[in-house]
């Protein structure tokens, strides 16, 4: 076990058109509604049933009068009374939300180590808030590493948080009738647990994530005519956001929830570079982490 996921805050969501204070406002704000409708895929029942407007309000469309907006928010929310919302099973699955990713040098005896420095204020090492959908919780948990990360000749890292979704199926009836399904979906981590965070990535991922790199620091062993491995100890601050969406598809309803992720801690790293060769260490700007792009004799 490698990192430890700890719980930090939950905002509870209910179904809008439930509550007095969205029932009143959405006379007065097509958002509202609009939001609604397309978080639950409404658009074409509503076309149905409030002509003659034909197709749901969007961001871009605009009423003319505010007595054609008052007109078409009392017929959705008419609508919305006669529902009735019935949460079928919940499915607990697990979805992988990158932190940060390492490397060390493709050459033979070359190795990484990766290790989060404790202070006396602490580290926030990662922060990350999953925004429910379909009406699920916002969860925001907090992931720190517990023992060092190794990387050796040319091991591509990454270091990754094992977050469980908690999915559920809801179907909406009105006056009995069936009218749609949709997936509500949420962080599901209420408690502090441990768990295995590193894996090794594919070619595929380490391209897609190490784009648009900045160089971080250059070691020059060029001249080195010995044997034995030069070893460096750095210390780099880690800060910096970045987003992750997260899909899953139960029974024919597919979703996707993001992740919001804020890194923040201090890295201990320690490389051991084979000599004759000029390395330098790069930081991606789409995700936490550094790594080496390549060797020159």
């Amino acid at each position: 076990m490698d990192i430890r996921i700890t719980p930090l805050a939950r905002v509870e969501k209910d179904y809008p058109w439930k509550t007095g204070s969205w029932s009143a406002s959405a006379e007065s704000s097509l958002n509202l509604i609009g939001a609604v409708v397309r978080d639950l895929g409404l658009g074409k029942l509503l076309s149905d049933t409030i002509p003659p407007m034909g197709i749901m309000p969007t961001r871009a469309h605009r009423l003319s009068s505010g007595k054609a907006l008052t007109s078409v928010a009392q017929a959705v929310k008419n609508w919305l009374k006669g529902i009735e919302v019935v949460e079928e099973d919940a499915t607990i699955i697990t979805r992988q939300v990158p932190l940060c990713l390492f490397n060390s040098p493709d050459v033979s005896g070359a190795k990484t180590t990766y290790g989060e420095i404790v202070t006396q204020e602490g580290n926030l090492g990662w922060k990350i808030e999953v925004l429910g959908t379909g009406f699920g919780a916002d969860v925001t948990v907090v992931v720190k590493n517990k023992s060092e990360f190794v990387s050796s000749s040319g091991d591509r890292k990454l270091v990754f948080a094992p977050l469980k979704m908690r999915v559920v199926k809801v179907s909406l009836y009105k006056r009995g009738v069936f009218q749609k399904s949709f997936l509500k979906a949420e962080l599901d981590e209420t408690e502090v647990r441990d768990a295995n965070g590193l894996r090794t990535m594919s070619p595929e991922e380490w391209q897609e994530l190490t784009s648009g790199a900045e160089v971080l620091d250059h070691f020059d062993l060029s001249d080195d005519k010995s044997k034995d491995n030069a070893k460096y100890t750095r210390t780099y601050t880690m800060k910096g956001s970045f987003e992750s969406k997260l899909g899953f598809k139960i029974s024919d309803l597919e979703a996707s929830v993001v992740a919001k992720c804020i890194a923040e801690h201090t890295v201990d790293a320690t490389f051991e570079l084979p000599p004759g060769k000029v390395y330098e260490l790069l930081v991606s700007s789409s995700i936490s982490g550094f790594f080496f792009s390549g060797h020159k004799s």
